[in-house]
């Protein structure tokens, strides 16, 4: 690959990819992977789909409506995952960056608007360096139903 209109970065995700994941429809840019309801549209970045549609599971299982979505690429910002966002009561980006600066962070600027009523809810791990923590282990600590419900 050659680029030479602008500075570029390749980002290698610390998770294997996995499965392909098929879409049940494509809205825009963004893939739709599950759809239950409006209560929380789960974002889920790379190789993290397969657990975003495990965490939805048990979502739905308590009577709370998910989406599961995969935005395809994470910038520029899809108008079709902000115009999603508006449409659920809470959206959780799960991801396998950082706790600032990442992808959630940049979804929740883009939310907020005076007339959103959404919330964004950004999902890393806790112990402050997700170069020590295992994608499972941020998994554990972000797709926690009770945890997911509190924040609902």
């Amino acid at each position: 690959m050659a680029i030479s209109d602008a500075p570029s970065v390749i980002r290698y995700p610390k998770a294997s990819v996995g499965a392909d994941l098929p879409a049940l429809e494509r809205v825009g840019s963004v893939d739709v992977l599950r759809r239950s309801g409006t209560d929380v549209l789960l974002v889920t970045v790379g190789a993290l789909g397969e657990l975003g549609l495990e965490a939805a599971q048990r979502l739905e299982d308590q009577g709370i409506g998910v989406t599961v979505v995969d935005p395809r690429w994470i910038y520029p910002m899809s108008v079709d995952l902000v115009e999603m966002a508006a449409s659920h009561r809470l959206v959780v980006t799960v991801e396998d960056g950082g706790r600032h600066g990442g992808f959630g962070s940049a979804l929740a600027a883009a939310c907020a608007t005076p007339t959103s009523r959404s919330r964004c809810a950004t999902s890393r791990c806790r112990n402050g360096s997700t170069t020590t923590a295992s994608v499972e282990r941020c998994w554990r600590c972000a797709a926690s139903p009770r945890r997911t419900w509190r924040a609902a």
